[in-house]
Parts: structure tokens; sequence; C-alpha cells
């Protein structure tokens, strides 16, 4: 989960730990490509905001995208805490 915004991403997170799904959690864009560049197993899913410091949502996309290794990851995007 990709989210600038600490309330939204503490929710989320929250949310999907009851649904039983492990959430591997970024601050913005430029943290979420180091958290799934190292990441030891396989991410399924990225839910991002789309608008966010430092690496908006939009450029995280476009950055996984142009990655052979990530390109193939769905994505989410969201603003202002719609899903």
């Amino acid at each position: 989960m990709v989210m600038g915004d600490t309330r939204g991403r503490f929710d989320g997170v929250a949310l999907l730990h009851i649904l039983s799904h492990t959430v591997l959690v970024a601050c913005n864009g430029r943290e979420a490509l180091d958290v799934l560049r190292s990441a030891d197993t396989p991410v399924d899913l990225i839910l991002t905001d789309i608008l966010m410091p430092e690496v908006s949502g939009m450029h995280l996309m476009a950055e996984l995208a142009a990655n052979e290794a990530l390109s193939s990851i769905p994505v989410i995007g969201m603003h202002r805490g719609v899903w």
C-alpha cells in the first residue's frame, strides 16, 4: 500500500490485515519502488494514492510499466480514500 496520508495508510493496512493479507507499506512512490525491488516474496497487487509527495502515484505507475520485473503487477490508483 502506497499512501502519503498517514491516517489513510493506517486504516488501509488495518483493513487488509483483518482480511488476512500481508501488506508492504510505503509513504511515496520512491519508497514503494525501493520496497518492491527488495521484496522477498512476489507482490500480487499495488494500491497507491495518486497524489503523494516526492514521487506521485502516476509517476510510480510509469516507473512500474517501464520495469520488466514489476510491470505485470496490477495497480489500483485511488485518491482521498476512494478505493
